[in-house]
């Protein structure tokens, strides 16, 4: 099935320029165009687009008034935001309903790769209320002592950027709001970033504090409405379990700095999925918690019936939605399935998997068969140390364990 882009511009040329840049996916794209929100709008209203790519500054009606009005009526159609707006305060409004920003002039591969990453998503969720739920979402919410904690911190005398960067870090919901941000086009940095410390520290304590006291970037999470059976500090502490063993792995392969990081950051999101599900559907979640803990279905099982899909899916359509690195996207997306993924050799995601299977089977006397890895994907992916790597981070667990 041919994917429906829709590029809205109220400059003609630079409508075609955009169509120009497509043409190679034509067998693949088609492509419609709009020369101002009013008419996109009408266009949407016709038929289905599972790609908006929309200027910023039009007469009208301008970008965010269009992505606005996107949200409510079709959630389900990527939100990117083409703009060379200088004014941050005006684009920082945009930040809620957009999914990613590009620059203008944009570059022809980055485009190209932003939509093909969008249309790959949306075989991820079959249940399109499911997909509009989390397309909708601006946030995720976080911890609430971690959120008060940063809040206290913003609003200090003199707060400081290290702290700040450290209690984000500790936070998967802000981290995946603070790596989307970091790698969008809208704040100028060449390279990706892969470490929420460093993307904070990277934004600036000005724009941090704007994001946060301004325009919410982060909420807190109401944990009234928590179903029985989930524990959100649980959560928490295994995702940073998982990040710090994989990256004992990544550390035992001598793999560089920014791999390091990719690992580290891939393990503190791999289940942010489950942030999603609890937030947003806490009575459908009771209810696979409870099918699970009474030993009806496995995790994933339980997820898959209530849902029709699993956390790992949830969480990895909406990180690629938020344009985060495509490691950590893989690693969300295929921690309990990876032979789905066509990764080899060491990664992330080879990492995050073994982590998690340590960190839910943390008995040192479990021989190495009987833990639940996925060896078809270890021995393809040309793992030859796997077991050395159990032993690295059952090292690492009983450090922590002991500590």
């Amino acid at each position: 099935m041919r994917r429906r882009i829709l590029l809205v511009d109220d400059e003609p040329k630079v409508l075609q320029g955009l169509k120009r840049m497509l043409y190679p996916k034509r067998d693949q794209w088609e492509v419609a165009m709009a020369g101002n929100g009013k008419e996109a709008l009408e266009k949407m209203a016709q038929s289905r687009f599972d790609v908006l790519v929309t200027d910023m500054k039009m007469p009208v009606m301008n970008g965010m008034e269009l992505v606005e009005n996107v949200v409510k009526l079709y959630p389900q159609t990527m939100r990117v935001v083409l703009t060379g707006e200088a004014n941050k305060d005006a684009l920082f409004k945009s930040i809620g309903p957009s999914h990613q920003f590009l620059s203008k002039p944009c570059e022809t591969q980055k485009l190209i790769s932003t939509i093909s990453t969008a249309c790959t998503l949306s075989d991820l969720l079959a249940d399109h209320s499911l997909a509009e739920i989390v397309a909708r979402l601006s946030t995720l919410p976080s911890l609430p002592d971690i959120y008060i904690e940063l809040m206290k911190e913003i609003e200090s005398e003199e707060p400081s950027m290290k702290a700040v960067g450290e209690i984000i870090e500790r936070d998967p919901a802000m981290t995946a709001k603070i790596l989307q941000l970091a790698n969008s086009v809208f704040f100028g940095f060449r390279s990706e970033v892969t470490k929420s410390s460093h993307a904070a520290t990277l934004l600036g304590m000005e724009t941090i504090r704007s994001l946060v006291l301004m325009i919410h970037v982060f909420s807190q999470m109401n944990t009234e409405a928590l179903p029985q059976g989930f524990s959100l500090d649980g959560m928490r502490r295994h995702c940073m379990s998982v990040a710090d063993l994989a990256k004992s792995i990544a550390k035992f392969e001598k793999v560089d700095r920014a791999t390091r990081e990719s690992v580290e950051m891939a393990g503190l999101l791999h289940d942010v999925g489950k942030l999603i599900l609890v937030a947003n559907l806490p009575e459908r979640y009771g209810e696979a918690l409870s099918a699970m803990h009474s030993g009806e279905a496995t995790e994933l099982e339980a997820e898959i019936a209530a849902f029709g899909a699993s956390h790992a899916e949830i969480g990895a359509y909406l990180l690629g939605l938020w344009g985060l690195p495509d490691s950590i996207i893989q690693t969300a997306a295929y921690h309990h399935k990876p032979t789905r993924s066509d990764l080899r050799g060491f990664s992330p995601l080879a990492a995050v998997h073994v982590a998690n299977v340590i960190d839910a089977n943390p008995d040192p006397e479990t021989p190495f068969s009987n833990l639940p890895l996925d060896h078809t994907f270890l021995e393809s992916a040309g793992v030859g140390q796997i077991e050395d790597w159990i032993d690295a981070a059952r090292k690492r667990l009983m450090e922590h364990l002991n500590g």
